[in-house]
């Protein structure tokens, strides 16, 4: 088990440290809409451009690791 399903290993059962994540994230980057999904492996973390037409580069990202999905957005920003 990675650092990652640990910190989002309570997931199923308990959505509070998970909200707290997508809001810290959705504050972290306005200009995308953070949430969460349903994948194969579980739920995952995922973002999406609010305005795909105002600049291009990565309009969706959906990953269960929130470091892997920082770095994906911010280069994006760059």
């Amino acid at each position: 088990m990675t650092e990652t399903d640990r910190r989002l290993g309570a997931v199923e059962s308990s959505r509070g440290p998970l909200d707290a994540l997508v809001l810290e994230l959705a504050t972290e980057f306005p200009g995308y809409f953070i949430g969460t999904q349903q994948t194969w492996n579980g739920v995952s973390l995922s973002a999406h451009d609010k305005d795909r037409a105002a600049h291009p580069g990565v309009y969706a990202v959906v990953t269960k690791d929130p470091d892997e999905m920082r770095r994906t957005l911010r280069q994006d920003q760059q």
